[in-house]
């Protein structure tokens, strides 16, 4: 389109050939008048999230700094994420035929095959760091994974140059006797020293552990031959020990111990019986 002058008509080229050589000639004049128009935009403001006083030229600031900017922001998204009205949008966007659409079509571009790492069967997903077929097969590896790792040299290594250090030592210390001291820990220190006199005299302890803690818990505290409630304190005459029926020492090798012939007795119940069945003490 043609621009017109009194010489005759300006092309948008010669236009902008003019204004150029026009800043050029009077760039001082222009500089100064811009000074000047900044100044007199000059306003003071108070920002929006901080509540400190700032200078702007620019009519639609209102933070001092881009810090404030982005903080106020993240808050307004923040609180708009929770609000009842965005909460009502994303259910009935997540049940959109468009939104469900997009969404298989993602997951189609995705979609690989993968071999399970527990039980090698073949399956598909379109999650990266998707290694089983279902969660029993992830449960069951990782508990395998655990086992060896326990048993591997590395670990029994780093766990002698860690617990040989002399504060890992006095703190691991000092947390198995403050356990020791709990309900808990004492019946569990007796299951396993129980299920350890078993081991070394070649019989085995045929229950689990939470079998024997219930069988604590029934006797509500009191041993069974006296009827005297159990002590806290290790090595009293009424401490909580584990009696076994027939006696460890007279059983055969091999013999498996059920929850049904181990006992919950005291200290000293257990060393009036000594080797003896009930029946002869």
């Amino acid at each position: 389109m043609a621009l017109e002058k009194e010489g005759g008509s300006w092309t948008k080229e010669k236009q902008k050939a003019y204004l150029k050589g026009y800043r050029i000639k009077n760039r001082e004049k222009l500089n100064s008048l811009n000074r000047e128009s900044r100044y007199r935009r000059k306003k003071p403001k108070k920002c929006r999230y901080c509540d400190n006083d700032f200078v702007s030229t620019i009519s639609h600031f209102f933070y001092c700094s881009d810090t404030c900017r982005n903080a106020s922001r993240k808050a307004q998204n923040k609180e708009f994420g929770k609000s009842p009205n965005r909460l009502a949008y994303l259910q009935v966007w997540n049940k959109s035929p468009k939104r469900l659409a997009y969404r298989k079509e993602y997951d189609s571009k995705r979609i690989k095959y993968k071999k399970c790492k527990y039980c090698h069967a073949d399956f598909v997903t379109s999650k990266k760091l998707f290694y089983f077929c279902k969660e029993d097969c992830a449960i069951a590896y990782t508990k395998l994974y655990d086992q060896e790792y326990q048993k591997s040299p590395e670990r029994k290594m780093w766990l002698k140059d860690y617990m040989s250090r002399p504060d890992v030592h006095e703190r691991y210390m000092a947390l198995s006797r403050g356990y020791r001291k709990t309900e808990h820990g004492r019946a569990k220190a007796r299951y396993y020293g129980g299920t350890r006199r078993v081991r070394v005299l070649e019989t085995v302890a045929g229950y689990t552990r939470k079998e024997f803690l219930d069988k604590i818990k029934a006797t509500n505290g009191f041993c069974s031959g006296c009827n005297h409630p159990f002590s806290k304190d290790f090595r009293s005459k009424h401490e909580l020990t584990l009696d076994h029926e027939p006696p460890v020492s007279k059983a055969p090798k091999g013999f498996v111990y059920t929850i049904d012939m181990i006992s919950p007795l005291c200290r000293s119940c257990n060393s009036k019986k000594g080797n003896r069945g009930f029946s002869k003490v």
